[in-house]
């Protein structure tokens, strides 16, 4: 469905609205609409291996974001959501620019990967301590009938 409609959309911004964008084809500007642009030079145009770099990251994404989803309640995963935004963000930061952090900006990164850290280590001590009641309770009951 979702690919139906981006063909669609793509469909009536070129035809309908006209949608027109710059384009540097050989290195000389050219106006194309999106269709223009994907007849005349294809449709992976201004790919790079930037591009598939970005792409593997999104899959292995979507991946962690799968197997968390399976394991955690919605707010590990929102957690993990975040860290999985900002580590290939800043990872991919060191091959294209190298960024100057400021010391604020490195404390800051600090705290937020150790408060979210210390949230899923105390989610699952909340897990183990609830199973354990339940455990106990249980035992208690099987006690209650002997």
């Amino acid at each position: 469905v979702e690919l139906l409609v981006t063909m669609i959309m793509t469909v009536f911004m070129s035809t309908v609205v006209k949608v027109e964008n710059v384009l540097f084809v050989e290195g000389t500007p050219k106006t194309m609409t999106a269709v223009q642009a994907i007849t005349e030079l294809g449709y992976f145009h201004h790919w790079s291996w930037l591009t598939v770099v970005i792409m593997c990251f999104n899959m292995g994404d979507t991946f962690m974001t799968a197997t968390v989803a399976k394991k955690f309640d919605s707010v590990v995963k929102g957690v993990a959501g975040v860290a999985d935004i900002i580590y290939p963000t800043q990872f991919l930061m060191f091959f294209i620019k190298r960024p100057d952090y400021t010391p604020l900006m490195v404390i800051s990164g600090i705290v937020i990967i150790l408060g979210a850290f210390n949230f899923v280590l105390a989610k699952g001590g909340m897990r183990r301590s609830h199973r354990r009641k339940e455990e106990i309770a249980g035992l208690k009951a099987e006690l209650g009938k002997a």
